[in-house]
């Protein structure tokens, strides 16, 4: 059954299984670079971990978290791209997109604008320390603690246990008050 037909040197199936394996190989690889990534993350909160709740270590998680998540996306990313580039259809499709890439990317940033904003907003807010996860925050006549920051909204959890899902732009473009950003001596019992 595995034998070559005649005048061939290698059996029919042999370049569906390659191209099979590539693929296997390119998305095992992705796998293996999203875990090392959220090795090095693990690793380095942990170290920190000493610290416990210092606006430094609410710093730096906050930006880990959305470095982590940047990382993995183009990981994942450039992997889809590369088990696509295997078939010789999405390579003929691949050239002509960078061909016009100017003016998918145009396009695309128009379509996408909303969006867009609101991942820049996030890498905005992570990198300039304007507000971090563990923060006492009040926003809308309303307080709470941000519990998480992502490249599109951030979480708050309010003092009876509800979660606010707010846009990243809210932040960058509206006022709130921010009670732990250097310290907690703001806060009484």
């Amino acid at each position: 059954a595995t034998a070559p037909p005649v005048g061939s040197s290698t059996p029919p199936w042999r370049s569906y299984f390659e191209q099979g394996f590539l693929i296997v190989m390119i998305l095992a690889t992705a796998l293996l670079l999203t875990g090392l990534v959220r090795a090095v993350e693990d690793i380095i909160l942990t170290h920190g971990e000493r610290d416990e709740e210092t606006p430094h270590f609410r710093r730096v998680r906050t930006q880990l978290q959305v470095l982590d998540r940047v990382i993995i996306a183009a990981i994942w990313l450039c992997a889809l791209a590369g088990a696509l580039l295997t078939f010789p259809q999405f390579r003929a499709i691949g050239t002509s997109l960078i061909a016009s890439a100017g003016l998918l990317s145009i396009v695309a940033g128009l379509a996408a604008q909303a969006s867009l904003a609101n991942v820049f907003a996030g890498m905005q807010l992570a990198f300039t320390d304007a507000l971090r996860v563990g923060d006492l925050i009040v926003f809308e006549e309303d307080s709470g603690s941000v519990e998480e920051i992502t490249l599109t909204y951030v979480v708050v959890r309010t003092w009876d246990d509800r979660r606010w899902v707010v846009p990243s732009t809210y932040f960058t473009s509206k006022a709130f008050e921010n009670w732990t950003r250097r310290e907690s001596q703001m806060l009484g019992t």
